[in-house]
């Protein structure tokens, strides 16, 4: 695969994306399957096209299946019925998970900040504290610079069962990832982040 630095060649199909980044002499290729019967997939290069950089605008006849934000939104509600599933035998709902674990990686921080890595409503995450400190898995005390402010932190007892929770989170990402190169999870990770930035300046 040859191609100039900067450039990028797109090869669509109504089976496979396929993403040829040419950086000088590598060529990194990213491709995600649309489901198909096993047996039947085929790898789709009938339409190619050429952009500049990494610009890319989407073809408008492009299918919905394809897309990958269609394929996001796929993946993250099987995500999450799959995380309720590992996380059932600890008792801890996917959100108080993905709180307690916020505080346990980034220790104490305000609710605004909270529901914001966390990925919930403030409102939501407001409420779902309560019910941790209720719990006696988190605690909350206003900050000292302005009382306005709350802190939440994580507890003893939330960091056992986050803990205890986390053996069937591993052994989920195991499968899921399982049959990823360690260069391949790095390279999902990566454009997952640049897609993740571009989403964030749009709400500027």
């Amino acid at each position: 695969m040859n191609g100039a630095p900067g450039r990028s060649v797109l090869l669509c199909g109504k089976a496979h994306i396929i993403h040829i980044i040419a950086n000088q002499d590598v060529a990194v290729v990213t491709g995600v399957w649309r489901g198909q019967p096993e047996g039947k997939r085929a790898l789709a290069t009938d339409e190619m096209v050429e952009t500049d950089g990494d610009a890319r605008v989407p073809r408008p006849d492009e299918p919905l299946v394809d897309a990958p934000e269609y394929l996001i939104s796929f993946l993250q509600r099987l995500n999450r019925d799959q995380m309720e599933t590992a996380l059932r035998a600890s008792g801890l709902k996917l959100t108080g998970w993905r709180i307690l674990s916020c505080l346990d990686e980034r220790g104490p921080m305000s609710l605004l900040d909270l529901a914001e890595l966390s990925v919930i409503e403030r409102t939501v995450t407001s409420r779902l504290v309560d019910r941790l400190i209720a719990d006696g898995l988190v605690s909350k005390q206003a900050f000292s610079h302005d009382k306005r402010i709350s802190i939440v932190a994580i507890t003893g007892k939330g960091r056992d069962l986050l803990r205890a929770s986390n053996l069937g989170v591993r052994n989920l990402r195991a499968q899921l990832f399982r049959d990823f190169s360690d260069d391949e999870y790095r390279q999902l990770c990566r454009l997952l982040q640049r897609l993740k930035a571009n989403a964030q300046s749009l709400r500027r």
